[in-house]
């Protein structure tokens, strides 16, 4: 609890940092900012010892992501197949910056070559894609791929959001790996 209230005040702090010189700059630097598009690309692997299609099918259900990742509050199915092209979720996430109403789309499922997600939230779209390689019978990698647009005043701290997204992925990817080796 204490890491996560410094990890929001840390944040806070370069918010209003880059915001003041955005300010200073005057305003047509933050039309500038704002017209230009903002896309980060972010991936980690990492070796999970278990067997593929195991990991497989901890990747898909919800209510086991919930159990490793960290500030996932609930999965609630909405419509279409589940996990299926075309279904639609609404996701609660507590991050650093607050608690998020994320709308989840899954776009293809076809493990172990791509699971691809697309996440809707307030300022920004994003998809995930995982995937796995098997190395052999009792070893996979696992590959978590996500491309952000950032969109309106959050495109103003992009630096400041590159580092903890690319920070965040590898913690998730590590704490899938401790979780599926310890069923």
């Amino acid at each position: 609890m204490r890491s996560a209230i410094l990890q929001s005040r840390v944040f806070i702090e370069n918010l209003l940092i880059t915001l003041k010189k955005v300010f200073q700059n005057g305003t047509p630097f933050l039309f500038l900012e704002l017209a230009k598009k903002a896309r980060m690309k972010f991936r980690a692997e990492i070796e999970i010892e278990r067997p593929m299609n195991e990991l497989i099918t901890l990747i898909q259900d919800p209510d086991v992501t919930m159990k490793w990742l960290e500030g996932l509050r609930s999965v609630k199915h909405v419509s279409g197949d589940f996990r299926q092209p075309g279904a639609v979720s609404k996701v609660v996430f507590d991050s650093p910056a607050g608690r998020m109403l994320i709308t989840e789309t899954i776009i293809s499922n076809d493990l172990p070559d791509e699971y691809i997600m697309r996440y809707d939230g307030q300022g920004y779209v994003s998809y995930s894609n995982y995937s796995f390689e098997k190395i052999s019978e009792f070893n996979t990698r696992f590959t978590l791929q996500q491309d952000v647009e950032l969109k309106g005043a959050l495109k103003l701290v992009e630096g400041l959001l590159k580092k903890t997204m690319d920070r965040q992925l590898s913690k998730s990817a590590e704490s899938f790996k401790r979780f599926a080796e310890n069923q």
